[in-house]
């Protein structure tokens, strides 16, 4: 789900789903642990190809999400 959040957010007009993203990559952080390597290659990637660095604040938004939403349970 978070991929897929991930590539409808960065079509144009997109910008709603990039909550989408924040919520399903923190829910697959509750789920497994595998989900950051997920977030790491979505940033990689973004940083990587030139055209994408204009999601990058979306992205780490997103990320502050699924951050907040993991955080009760690394609490």
């Amino acid at each position: 789900m978070a991929l897929y959040a991930f590539i409808r957010a960065r079509e144009p007009g997109g910008g709603h789903w990039w909550i989408a993203v924040g919520i399903a990559a923190g829910l697959g952080l509750l789920a497994k642990y595998a989900m950051a390597y997920w977030l790491l290659s979505a940033l990689g990637y973004v940083l990587l190809v030139r055209e994408e660095r204009r999601h990058l604040r979306p992205l780490l938004g997103a990320s502050i999400i699924a951050l907040l939403l993991y955080l009760p349970n690394f609490w």
